[in-house]
């Protein structure tokens, strides 16, 4: 808001322009939510101040199943592998977006060596 040169709003009463929509989880790190949002198209994206969007029709199934008080705990793994019963080798990685990892590339081949699935 600032950097459109409009005024910071701190306090967004409930209603249908509050973006946190209906529903909201908290999670492991104080101030950061799971939620819905009334943007649908920027669900999953990097737009606020670290909240994460869910959208309408998703956040309707999972708000009901989480018992009150229940808090979520992230976890920032840009590195899965996965191993299935027959053997095959699931990678998946995202980019580093916090720097974490010095080298993704030495860090993907030291996981998967440590998992016993590498031929290096």
């Amino acid at each position: 808001m600032a950097a459109k040169g409009e005024s910071v709003k701190t306090l967004v009463p409930p209603g249908p322009d509050n973006p946190l929509g209906r529903f909201a989880l908290h999670t492991s790190i104080p101030g950061i939510l799971l939620h819905e949002t009334i943007w649908p198209a920027t669900a999953y994206q990097f737009r606020s101040h670290g909240c994460i969007r869910i959208p309408p029709e998703r956040m309707e199934k999972l708000y009901p199943i989480v018992p009150v008080g229940t808090k979520g705990e992230l976890i920032y793994e840009p590195i899965k592998i996965a191993v299935t019963a027959e053997n095959r080798v699931l990678l998946e990685v995202h980019r580093d977006i916090y720097r974490k990892i010095p080298s993704m590339d030495t860090e993907v081949r030291a996981r998967l060596q440590k998992r016993g699935v590498s031929s290096a």
